[in-house]
């Protein structure tokens, strides 16, 4: 969830509040307010907000509190961060029906940036029973993680599934293999990353 949060204190009788942002990277949805009865409308890149108080107390707010809460959905990728922007025509009104047009507002940044397939760490290693693998997927996908000796031959395999986007963590299982050096190889469809794997004699 994302916020437009104010930089100040504010008492208000009405509002109206024009939010562009760009709609062929991100889905705007589940946007919520405090300003009771609001209308709230997403359409083509803009959410807009409309306000007026049933009651001359209006609302109040402290700085720092949210205006505006939503959900952002990513569509495409992309390395530039994501910025909304405030519309000219947004306004706040008193319960004298005075305007002002210059209240600071703090709007969400995100970013979406493509983080490749990596492989954060083996640890320990080298390995007397268990290691855990850190990887980071940029993306949903298949990941395929096969344990290889030093002339290349596949003698085991630690996964073959599909991985969501985000960090995961494997555990590796030393069993019964004997001590020495091996190789870790992921398999995403692209180039496959190879990491060394040390395992050492179990001493008890």
């Amino acid at each position: 969830m994302v916020s437009v949060t104010t930089n100040e204190n504010l008492q208000c009788n009405a509002a109206g509040l024009v939010i562009r942002y760009p709609a062929e990277f991100i889905e705007v949805n589940q946007v919520t307010s405090p300003f009771e009865n609001a209308m709230i409308n997403v359409e083509n890149g803009v959410i807009s907000l409309s306000f007026v108080s049933e009651t001359m107390e209006g609302m109040a707010f402290n700085a720092g509190d949210a205006l505006l809460t939503f959900e952002v959905s990513p569509i495409v990728k992309t390395d530039n961060p994501i910025r909304f922007h405030l519309a000219q025509s947004s306004h706040f009104a008193d319960n004298e029906g005075m305007e002002f047009k210059n209240a600071s507002l703090t709007l969400p940044e995100i970013s979406l940036k493509q983080v490749p397939f990596e492989v954060g760490g083996i640890y320990p290693n080298p390995v007397s029973s268990q290691a855990t693998i850190d990887m980071n997927l940029g993306s949903a996908q298949n990941i395929q993680i096969q344990m290889m000796d030093v002339s290349g031959k596949v003698i085991g395999q630690i996964a073959n599934r599909y991985f969501n986007e985000g960090n995961h963590q494997v555990t590796f299982e030393k069993g019964s293999h004997p001590a020495g050096i091996y190789l870790l190889t992921f398999q995403t469809g692209e180039k496959p990353i190879i990491k060394r794997l040390f395992l050492r004699i179990n001493r008890r």
